[in-house]
């Protein structure tokens, strides 16, 4: 088996006085050749190799180091297998990680770290000529047992995913698995001694690995430079330094800025050899900056670690190269590799969109719990190839494979589903896009795209996408970005860019203006219009607006508002509802929404919302024509609102209960039941859904006090608990616990995978039908005598925060402003009333013209 302590020491005797690393610095660079490596590697060998076992994991901290060829050779030399730890680690999490993958051995380099029960030898002695220090921690405590190991001789290192595509994994690489990647790329890139090859992927991201074994298989060198340096490509450069290879993601890519790239990198006389991006899609056209006169091969890589580390190559002439009709085309694969598209029952297919499979039965690498160093050796003795499934969609054409997306990026919208790929190609074709990233935010169920441009395009930009995308397809918020947030392997982060769009909207918020809002909605759905008292008249409708447009600008305004609006989307659809009204109920709620709670007098003046005069403005006249596409019999009336659930994989679900005691959940698109049962007592309450053990869930309570749980996708009951007092509301949940009020004014915390009573409160002496809200840890309560509650249920002691006295009955369930700030409750006898959640002081009471049952 050929390990990289094979193929290092085959250089030094090959390349002697070659150049190994280059490592460059505020204008100067420091060379170390292969000779001098290869001698600081030897002496240290020959002091610590004694303290290695055969087979184990040798941990390392470190960046990018002249060292770390030096280090690898010694932990492969002595039969181990390594991994890098992440620096962003904190020290609980570094303390799980030794623990988990048992390591016993860790070395240091350039950091200070300090591990308990770990002994630390100082090795900075023998590497004083790289101006590097090196420590060795050895865990303090001597263990008997044989030492379990996934691979013993055969491992090469471990890495874990990133995790861009669910739940990081760690994946134990084997030799043949990398070993045969570097022979491929030798061959591809034709790489040669005198080729330099840019260090510069993190190095827990197993390309990385590629750089190190590529340049030692060559007797190349790699260099070493801080992040972003833009003097490594020929301008201004000592020209025997010029980096030749580059490997990289399309992000970190352009993160040196569209500029830097166009004038240096990719200019006319660029030293540049080879640039090959993968990790991720193209998300910019790297042809539109590169020079005509440019002579650099750029390739596409794709692959997955959990076949570390890739599996096809694409060379790129012109942008059509790789985005075609049918997709990105990821190229040719690689050695002792297959790829093939199968659909859902894992069947091969072609010339039909599946899943994207890699397989291999050589280059083998075992994920996650997968055992041991058996298992890894029977999977070699078996004939049949060991395939991956990578999350990707794709689709085989002519025995081309393309990519057509992840198939976590596949959502279903307006009943269409849509590709965010799909988006993003079109999206970047506009000109003066440098780059767009396209996600889909659940808690509101928006596409939002991100793009970077030195233009002021916007506006046009908007046109280019509303002509060239279906409806269904249409970003609702377009967002200019200096740069896209990236995550520790230099992808973009898709949490990352949640968290930057959550906090561009919480400043939109706090610069809100009704007109100008509303002006830009209809400049981005409907019409393209300058001034707003040119249409303050005419309606939603009448201006061209669609029942799509519709819902992407509702969504849009409670976006922008932090709330919602129950009866927005009726107005748009009214012909003869002018956009002045519109307007009108807009600024009803911003009143609210916008007053700061040190404006706000206790003793207000009655607030007059304008609800009653916008519904006879707006009279329905538009006669909107409705199919019967399904329809079920729950044998009585339905008095519960009726619950939508949409599962991971876009399937929906109808649950439903019935004055009859029928419990239903149909199937969406055909009504068909998918579960269905009599629970002996009349249903007022709606479903509430969750997700507990049993995968996703649903609970309901009955008039006789009964409470289910029942599994949405395994039709079946988990557990039945009796509360003994009917139940009219929606339950809630926090972390495990489920929260349902009774008739008998009480609120119960009961266990969502057990079922087990845990808890009552008395909350007052009459009972509760307004449903339940929850909001961090606290639980939000109105009753039937007039009392607002709130109660703190972060310990287990729960305890009531506040209460509030109104003059009448609360039956509608109260709702959140300013994003959980404050809280309004609305009583019976038209009155609203909101109170600071936290402390339960009244900030402001007001009377509406009609009495309140229910709040959308």
């Amino acid at each position: 088996m050929i390990s990289y302590s094979d193929i290092f020491e085959n250089a030094v005797n090959s390349f002697n006085n070659n150049n190994a690393i280059i490592k460059y610095n505020n204008g100067s660079y420091d060379v170390y050749t292969y000779n001098q490596l290869q001698e600081a590697s030897q002496t240290l060998y020959n002091k610590i190799s004694v303290n290695f076992k055969e087979g184990e994991i040798v941990g390392i901290f470190s960046t990018h180091s002249v060292i770390l060829p030096a280090i690898i050779n010694i932990i492969h030399k002595c039969n181990c297998g390594f991994m890098f730890f992440d620096l962003n680690l904190n020290e609980t999490s570094i303390k799980q990680v030794i623990s988990d993958m048992k390591v016993r051995k860790i070395f240091i380099i350039d950091k200070e770290i300090k591990l308990c029960e770990f002994s630390c030898v100082d090795l900075s002695n023998f590497t004083i000529k790289f101006n590097c220090k090196l420590y060795m921690w050895i865990e303090n405590i001597e263990r008997t047992t044989e030492i379990e190991t996934k691979f013993q001789n055969e491992l090469a290192y471990l890495i874990k995913t990133s995790g861009s595509t669910g739940v990081s994994k760690n994946v134990f690489v084997s030799h043949n698995s990398i070993l045969s990647n570097v022979n491929d790329f030798k061959a591809i890139f034709k790489v040669s001694p005198s080729d330099i090859i840019y260090f510069s992927t993190p190095l827990t991201f197993d390309p990385s690995m590629i750089e190190l074994y590529l340049a030692a298989e060559n007797g190349a060198a790699l260099m070493i430079a801080p992040p972003l340096t833009k003097v490594l490509f020929g301008k201004g450069n000592d020209s025997k330094y010029n980096i030749t290879i580059w490997q990289t993601t399309p992000s970190l890519f352009m993160m040196l800025g569209m500029n830097e790239v166009k004038d240096n990198v990719l200019n006319k006389t660029s030293p540049l050899r080879i640039l090959a991006l993968g990790g991720e899609h193209l998300t910019f056209d790297i042809f539109g900056i590169k020079s005509r006169q440019n002579q650099t091969e750029i390739y596409n890589l794709y692959g997955i670690t959990e076949v570390s580390c890739w599996a096809s190559v694409k060379r790129m002439n012109r942008l059509e190269d790789y985005m075609t009709e049918n997709g990105l085309c990821i190229g040719d694969t690689l050695t002792e590799t297959s790829i093939q598209i199968w659909n859902d029952s894992n069947k091969r297919v072609i010339d039909e969109v599946g899943n994207i499979f890699i397989g291999s039965n050589s280059r083998i690498c075992l994920v996650g719990e997968e055992s041991s160093y058996h298992t890894f050796k029977s999977l070699k003795k078996e004939s049949n190839l060991i395939w991956r499934n990578t999350g990707d969609l794709g689709k085989e054409v002519d025995g081309c494979i393309y990519f057509k997306g992840r198939s976590d990026r596949l959502v279903k919208r307006f009943g269409h589903k849509v590709n965010i790929l799909e988006i993003e190609s079109v999206a970047f074709k506009f000109k003066g896009i440098d780059q767009c990233f396209c996600f889909w935010r659940e808690t509101n169920s928006m596409l939002i795209l991100f793009y970077i441009s030195n233009e002021n395009i916007k506006h046009s930009f908007w046109k280019y996408l509303s002509e060239n995308l279906n409806a269904y397809s249409m970003p609702d918020d377009l967002i200019k970005v200096d740069a896209l947030p990236m995550n520790n392997h230099g992808k973009i982060s898709l949490y990352k860019t949640e968290e930057l769009y959550k906090n561009l909207i919480e400043n939109r918020i706090n610069t809100l203006n009704d007109k100008h809002i509303l002006l830009t909605m209809i400049n981005r759905y409907i019409s393209n219009v300058l001034n707003f008292e040119d249409i303050k008249n005419k309606s939603f409708i009448n201006l061209g607006g669609t029942s799509i447009a519709a819902v992407q600008m509702t969504n849009q305004l409670e976006n922008n508002y932090n709330t919602t609006f129950p009866e927005l989307y009726t107005y748009l659809l009214d012909v003869e509802c002018p956009l002045v009204t519109v307007l009108d109920f807009l600024k009803s709620f911003s009143i609210l929404n916008h007053t700061e709670n040190k404006s706000i007098k206790r003793n207000l003046n009655t607030i007059e919302l304008p609800v009653e005069s916008l519904k006879k403005q707006c009279h329905a006249k538009t006669k909107l024509n409705f199919e019967l596409v399904w329809s079920f019999n729950t044998g009585k009336c339905v008095d519960a609102k009726t619950i939508f659930y949409t599962n991971k994989s876009g399937q929906g679900y109808v649950l439903i209960g019935s004055h009859s005691g029928i419990a239903v959940i149909l199937n969406s698109c055909s009504g068909q039941p998918h579960f269905s049962q009599n629970l002996q007592s009349r249903i007022e309450a709606p479903f509430y859904c969750f997700a507990n053990d049993f995968g996703p869930s649903a609970v309901v309570g009955c008039y006789n006090g009964s409470f289910w749980c029942v599994s949405i996708e395994n039709s079946r009951i988990q557990w039945q608990i009796s509360l003994e007092s009917m139940i009219k509301s929606q339950a809630c949940h926090y972390e495990s616990k489920i929260f349902v009020a009774s008739y008998d004014s009480n609120l119960h915390t009961i266990c969502m995978n057990t079922g087990k009573l845990m808890s009552s409160i008395k909350i007052s002496t009459k009972g509760i039908a307004a449903d339940l809200l929850c909001h961090e840890s606290y639980i939000f309560v109105a009753t039937l005598d007039g009392i607002c509650s709130c109660v703190e249920v972060a310990n287990d002691n729960h305890t009531i925060l506040w209460k509030n006295k109104v003059e009448s009955p609360v039956f509608a369930k109260p709702c959140l402003l300013k994003r959980g700030e404050f809280v309004l409750f609305c009583e019976v006898n038209r009155k609203i009333h909101c109170f600071n959640s936290k402390s339960g002081d009244n900030i402001l009471s007001a009377e509406l013209r009609l009495n309140v049952k229910d709040v959308g």
